[in-house]
């Protein structure tokens, strides 16, 4: 050890060259690492749901979440294993061996996989298909957008209609933007069509309700119809029959004879084109509003990403019309990574500054640049 340190201390020009090589190194990475506002945290859990509507925790409990265990059991790896039957639903909360490699776990996080896949196929008939998802934090929240639009110009179904619009096309605007995981929306809803029958007409007609509905439904839908060999050719049939238009609803034939008449939706009823009927209403600044709350990918740096995304907003806003539509961003998280980039590195300077003046004094000036040049070159070996 003691011939180590002398020959380091006899090659004064390799140090320095290697203290530069530690610098370069060091702040190459640094510049290149992610700036996040949480860390990434690995839970090594996973959940399985199963939604069966209408059972109940007992019928739960027998029909699901047994059988499930009874496959889980034979997987290797696995610490805890949760499940809880609830009206409706069941769901296991299962804990990984934290001391296994990664590779381990992935294997047993396949394997869990593979054995709710096994279960499938015994399930009651009204039971949806499990879900299985690995618990961690590979995305996070970025920042938040809210369009709105002015409210005193069209009906509300004209408005909705052109807000609906507008986030969609923003939507696919973001989506271009490279570290984007997701863009989830809030407050956009769905089309349909909603058909209102007269119930003078049902009766004038001797229709019932049923018929009316029965008869949407045959109407409207999209199913393969196998392979026509003709030759040494095939064809794959399929019947698309999904509804395009209101006009299409209206004369879906509710009844017909022989003779060449029928009864059609519009002679009992009428069709609006229209949306989904709201469970929760956004608003922004007093106004209805559409939510689009953009989420980062694990690799994509957050100070770099809604830095862009605010950029790319304001280019889209030169498309739309601003005097009309609104669009403002907030819950901005990067504000988190700046302010504790900013404390972290007034605290650093203030730090570093306090203890040169100290060792300026204690040790000399010779001595004590020596000693504060080592704090950079440990904190650079760090980051490499």
């Amino acid at each position: 050890m003691i011939r180590l340190i002398h020959f380091f201390v006899r090659q004064k020009l390799f140090i320095n060259l290697l203290v530069v090589l530690v610098f370069l190194a060091g702040g190459y990475i640094l510049a290149r690492m992610n700036r996040e506002a949480f860390p990434n945290v690995n839970f090594d859990r996973v959940s399985i749901q199963t939604l069966y509507p209408g059972a109940s925790p007992d019928e739960i409990e027998q029909l699901i979440s047994i059988p499930i265990e009874k496959e889980l059991r034979e997987i290797a790896g696995l610490k805890k294993v949760k499940s809880y039957n609830l009206e409706n639903i069941s769901v296991f909360v299962i804990e990984i061996e934290p001391d296994i490699s990664d590779e381990q776990k992935r294997k047993t996080i396949d394997d869990i996989k593979d054995a709710v896949d096994t279960v499938r196929g015994d399930l009651p008939a009204g039971a949806e298909q499990p879900i299985v998802e690995e618990i961690t934090f590979d995305t996070q929240p970025a920042l938040d957008i809210a369009i709105t639009i002015d409210s005193d110009q069209q009906n509300p179904d004209e408005q909705y209609r052109e807000l609906r619009r507008t986030a969609r096309e923003l939507e696919d605007y973001i989506y271009d933007i490279s570290g984007v995981a997701e863009v989830e929306r809030f407050g956009y809803l769905d089309r349909e069509y909603r058909v209102e029958v007269r119930p003078e007409a049902l009766q004038r007609y001797r229709v019932g309700f049923n018929s009316i509905a029965n008869a949407i439904r045959d109407r409207n839908f999209d199913l393969p119809g196998g392979v026509l060999r003709l030759g040494a050719d095939e064809y794959l049939l399929r019947t698309k029959e999904q509804y395009r238009n209101i006009n299409e609803v209206r004369n879906t034939v509710v009844r017909a004879n022989l003779g060449g008449g029928g009864l059609r939706v519009r002679d009992v009823g009428s069709v609006y084109d229209t949306f989904e009927e709201a469970k929760i209403l956004e608003h922004f600044n007093g106004h209805n509003a559409i939510i689009l709350k953009i989420w980062k990918k694990n690799d994509a740096d957050m100070l770099t990403l809604t830095d862009e995304v605010k950029r790319r907003l304001a280019e889209f806003e030169n498309r739309i019309d601003t005097d009309r539509i609104t669009i403002e961003y907030f819950n901005d998280y990067s504000r988190f990574v700046r302010v504790r980039l900013s404390s972290l590195i007034i605290n650093g300077i203030i730090g570093f500054v306090l203890l040169g003046l100290t060792m300026f004094i204690i040790l000399g000036p010779r001595m004590s640049f020596i000693v504060g040049m080592s704090i950079p070159t440990a904190f650079m070996v760090a980051f490499i």
